[in-house]
């Protein structure tokens, strides 16, 4: 069986594109810029008076489809692989 790599797809969802993608091939691709998401306010520490701000939440990358300039996500392919020889491998039984 072989090793499944990070597999990425892209598709939009208004014009159909589909793209699948080992990461390193999305240089032709346009990237949106976007801003983290804050988590909490920030709080303040007593003991050096400042504030001290929560971590931020990571967002997935965002592109613009090279056909209609729609927003486009990546979504990582999960090994289903395994999971199909398994369930093969029980009705055999």
């Amino acid at each position: 069986m072989k090793e499944n790599p990070n597999l990425y797809v892209l598709h939009c969802n208004k014009c159909h594109f589909k793209r699948f993608s080992k990461g390193n091939d999305i240089d032709d691709l346009l990237q949106i810029k976007q801003s983290d998401i804050p988590r909490n306010i920030p709080k303040l520490d007593i003991v050096k008076k400042k504030s001290v701000n929560a971590p931020n939440k990571k967002r997935t990358k965002m592109f613009k489809c090279p056909n209609c300039g729609f927003t486009v996500k990546a979504y990582k392919v999960e090994n289903v692989e395994e999971e199909i020889e398994e369930e093969i491998e029980e009705k055999n039984e």
